[in-house]
């Protein structure tokens, strides 16, 4: 009888020929003790797993133990000391080792022989199974673990560009990260995913599609049949979304960190009619009735200006009536055109109408422009407005005048309306009634920045129209400006 030989001493002998021969048969090793990684991955970042038998015990990875004591280093720990949990290389659980399942990210992590005393894996397993977002996730947390530029400094995992939660853990911190500290949505960094990736989301938020769980939301209302010159604003909060990838995550000017205390996502965008405006206020007026509900801020991207009225009306319901904020060229009081009562002419007419505004609260910065007469003028003082022309503002900081607005708007909520075209058309010439003279994008972020420390309860910035303005300047400053919006909500840190 042939004496049993490894299968590995006869290469290219098939199992068939052996089996002949009375040749032992091994079944063969397992690909990989580990979760695989994406094929686009450097070489030197696959796992190198010695193959194993079947049952033997599991092997320390020395690779992966070399990438711990450098990313220690780096994080500024001690490489000597290992974790509480001695670290070893466990095989990874059925199903398929390509599986996108949630339970291979921990596997991953033990790859790099990485304990959660080091890195607070925040993955919430509900919104990314997919196998691309998974490669991400682990594209990203090689590069940390091997990059030189990693300061010690709080761990951030960032992922494709949905689906992810990132969190942070600060070895070095008094205060240790626990598994019950609710992880929060963090843009990912340009450093590990490009900014030309993935789908077309507000600041490459998550995208939900309900506000439970939210502080606070972008939302889309891209609706124009409200406009009496140029339209093209319902192609406004799609342009903005693309111009966001270039925003950031903090605010250096005045120390807001709104990822960091707030849950923020996108919500995507109101399905209105664009046959109906009737049926669209209605459409948006029931939106909004869900959000607020939901105890979450909006952050519109409009849209023309006749959006603010439903929204308003939604916000009146739980927040009764409201101060206001209103930055534009116009006054947007008018009563009726064309025998219409309802276009973008005429949204605050309407609130006013209906009691959803608190007009002794009311201000509106940067009005100019010629009228047919100066009856919109009267109504808005006749009211209790106040009313800060554009000329009133040429030259000058709007500092000392956003202090008064604060003394005028008290602790009851109140909401901001930005409409594009208070700023000048040299800054903003992408809209649909643009007039010469008016703001700085300088005095918009005095405006908005003015704002802190207000009860903000919802924002929206309106009548960007991209067709006007294929550089794609217009729908930048918008996507900056609610940026801003978003660091002066309550609740928000600020460093």
């Amino acid at each position: 009888m042939a004496r049993a030989r490894p299968s590995s001493a006869r290469p290219g002998l098939g199992a068939g020929r052996r089996r002949r021969r009375g040749l032992q048969v091994q079944p063969p090793p397992p690909a990989c003790n580990f979760v695989c990684l994406p094929a686009g991955l450097p070489a030197s970042h696959r796992c190198r797993q010695a193959r194993q038998p079947p049952g033997a015990p599991p092997r320390r990875n020395a690779d992966a133990a070399s990438q711990s004591q450098d990313f220690l280093r780096l994080q500024g720990g001690n490489p000597k000391k290992r974790p509480s949990s001695r670290i070893t290389t466990p095989a990874v659980p059925e199903p398929c080792r390509n599986s996108p399942e949630p339970h291979h990210v921990p596997a991953f992590l033990r790859c790099l022989a990485l304990s959660r005393e080091v890195v607070v894996e925040a993955l919430d397993p509900a919104q990314a199974l997919g196998h691309a977002s998974g490669g991400s996730f682990a594209a990203a947390a090689f590069s940390l673990a091997e990059s030189p530029m990693v300061a010690p400094t709080p761990l951030r995992l960032q992922g494709l560009n949905l689906g992810f939660r990132a969190s942070a853990c600060d070895p070095g911190s008094s205060q240790s990260c626990q598994a019950s500290d609710a992880p929060r949505n963090q843009p990912p960094s340009s450093e590990f995913v490009a900014r030309s990736v993935g789908i077309c989301s507000m600041m490459r938020l998550p995208v939900q599609a309900s506000p439970e769980g939210l502080d606070a939301a972008f939302i889309g209302v891209p609706l124009d049949i409200g406009t009496s010159n140029r339209p093209g604003a319902r192609f406004g909060p799609r342009r903005i979304r693309e111009e966001s990838v270039l925003l950031r995550t903090a605010n250096p000017s005045t120390g807001a960190l709104p990822f960091q205390s707030l849950m923020v996502a996108d919500l995507g965008d109101v399905n209105v009619n664009l046959y109906n405006l009737q049926d669209s206020c209605r459409l948006i007026r029931e939106a909004y009735q869900n959000i607020v509900a939901a105890g979450c801020i909006p952050l519109t991207l409009g849209g023309d200006h006749t959006i603010t009225y439903p929204i308003l009306q939604a916000m009146a319901e739980k927040h009764g009536p409201m101060g206001l904020v209103h930055v534009d060229a116009h006054m947007d009081v008018a009563d009726k055109a064309l025998g219409e009562k309802l276009y973008h002419g005429t949204p605050f007419r309407r609130c006013v109408d209906e009691g959803l505004l608190d007009c002794k609260r009311v201000v509106q910065i940067g009005i100019r422009g010629s009228s047919m007469t100066l009856d919109t003028y009267r109504y808005s003082r006749s009211q209790g407005f106040r009313v800060v022309l554009a000329e009133d503002c040429w030259m000058k900081s709007l500092v000392p005048l956003m202090g008064k607005v604060r003394q005028q708007m008290g602790v009851r909520p109140i909401y901001i309306s930005f409409d594009i075209d208070g700023l000048d058309p040299a800054y903003a010439p992408g809209t649909g009634t643009p007039e010469i003279a008016g703001l700085t994008p300088s005095q918009a972020l005095e405006i908005i920045r003015g704002c802190q420390g207000l009860n903000v309860v919802g924002c929206d910035l309106v009548e960007v129209s991209p067709p006007y303005d294929p550089s794609g300047n217009t729908a930048l400053v918008a996507a900056n400006l609610l940026f801003e919006m978003l660091c002066v909500l309550p609740k928000v840190t600020v460093a």
